[in-house]
């Protein structure tokens, strides 16, 4: 018998039903192929809805992580307390559903003026699992959907988040088997972490009744159109087949002028130059990744945090592009433009890594004055982080390589301020921090070919 969407879908229900009654674990992460994505998520909104058959409340964060962990914690805040504002749509309103069913004990608001840390956030959670009723043996499952492929790794966020997790809160996410995002290494056998890798028929199945939306039956609509060409864009990437990818990315730009939209447009560019870039052929992915830079300029002039939040992810994609060809110099005249903006934007993680892929550029190119200035740069503003952030981020690479480079471009006695200042901003254990194995990393030079243009 030829598999069909139901068969499908049940078999996924059976795979959270293996995990659903363990003890113990706080992640679960779905390890699926891009074309199983599309019904992993239905299956998780399908639960967060009334009809969903496990005893666990779930709930969805659509805020896209862009690398800051900062500004994504209060992006969660924001989404969090936009949960308990009416929804326009019934299906959607959770609340509405709670009382419908009698559930709800007392309303709940969430705090407006409080410290947003993902601490309290969670707390705030359980508070609100307390106005419900009979919810004492039961879980708040928070799922996280998976962004685009090319989007930033999440395995060290996820792998700090879970520790600070209280009982009766646990998340999921779905994560890409050909382009792990959230792998958490020898954590997802410590008993924390689950991880469940599904083996699905979907390539037909998916094709007919998956690209729907949660519930909407539309298939038709050009968003949900849209949706699905991005999947297979994507797909088409590891096909190896320029032809066929050069259709499909076509058929995406016509789904996304049809949108109408210059955040649609935008965004069919990103995926375009994201597709070309996993196919390796920079120099047609770098073409679309300057149009989307572009763009986005106009679209940050016009609406500044949401333009900015676009610009910003389409510098870092042209960066990378201008880094696999090679092109140094014009890769420092973008990570210091993409610095200098983040920095009047209040984005101190941004300007941090700006500087940071500035410099080490400079370091590639044996500048090493330039380097060791540009990365103080980078130290700067990363020491407005909070130090916890300045202890698990990319500031200890960038210390431990400004560290390397002063000692051959500086006096002792001029290294000592940077030291002392390394001490108020990491903690007393600096030294030890990084002399780690992993920080010797920092330091380690990308090869440079004979005859390559810089």
């Amino acid at each position: 018998m030829a598999a069909s969407v139901a068969q499908e879908f049940y078999k996924i229900r059976e795979y959270w039903r293996s995990i659903d009654q363990q003890p113990g674990w706080k992640l679960m992460i779905w390890v699926a192929a891009y074309q199983d994505v599309d019904i992993l998520d239905k299956f998780m909104e399908t639960e967060r809805s009334p009809v969903g058959v496990f005893d666990d409340i779930f709930f969805r964060f659509d805020s896209i992580y862009s690398g800051d962990d900062k500004v994504f914690v209060h992006e969660l805040w924001q989404e969090f307390r936009a949960w308990f504002m009416p929804s326009p749509q019934e299906k959607y309103d959770i609340i509405a559903a709670l009382k419908e069913e009698g559930l709800l004990l007392t309303d709940y608001n969430p705090p407006q003026q409080i410290e947003e840390t993902l601490e309290a956030l969670w707390q705030e959670m359980l508070t609100f699992k307390n106005c419900i009723k009979d919810l004492e043996d039961v879980n708040f499952c928070i799922y996280f959907p998976p962004s685009l492929p090319g989007g930033p790794k999440m395995s060290r966020w996820f792998s700090n988040t879970i520790e600070l997790l209280p009982k009766g809160i646990r998340l999921a996410t779905i994560d890409y088997a050909q382009s792990r995002k959230v792998d958490l290494g020898a954590k997802a056998t410590s008993g924390l972490v689950k991880e469940l890798q599904p083996e699905l028929n979907m390539l037909a199945a998916i094709s007919n009744e998956m690209d729907k939306g949660s519930g909407n039956s539309d298939t038709t609509s050009t968003d949900a159109r849209f949706t699905k060409q991005i999947r297979v864009v994507m797909d088409a990437t590891l096909k190896n087949d320029k032809d066929l990818l050069d259709k499909e990315v076509e058929a995406l730009f016509v789904l996304s002028r049809q949108m109408g939209e210059a955040s649609h447009i935008l965004s069919g560019f990103m995926v375009a130059a994201q597709a070309y870039y996993m196919a390796v052929d920079f120099k047609t992915s770098g073409s679309y990744a300057d149009e989307a830079v572009n763009r986005a300029q106009l679209l940050m002039e016009m609406e500044p945090d949401t333009g900015y939040h676009l610009w910003k992810t389409c510098m870092m994609l042209k960066g990378a592009i201008l880094v696999a060809r090679k092109k140094r110099k014009e890769g420092i005249v973008l990570y210091d433009e993409l610095a200098k903006t983040a920095a009047a934007h209040h984005d101190p993680y941004t300007a941090m890594e700006g500087n940071r892929f500035s410099g080490q550029l400079y370091y590639e190119l044996n500048d090493l004055s330039m380097a060791f200035e540009t990365l103080l740069l980078g130290l700067v503003c990363g020491s407005y982080l909070d130090k916890d952030m300045i202890r698990a981020s990319t500031f200890m690479q960038i210390a431990a390589l400004a560290l390397y480079i002063g000692k051959q471009v500086k006096s002792k006695k001029e290294l000592l301020a940077l030291e002392e200042q390394l001490g108020v901003w990491i903690g007393d254990d600096w030294q030890e921090l990084l002399q780690s194995d992993h920080m010797d990393k920092a330091t380690v030079r990308r090869k440079k070919k004979l005859f390559e243009t810089t």
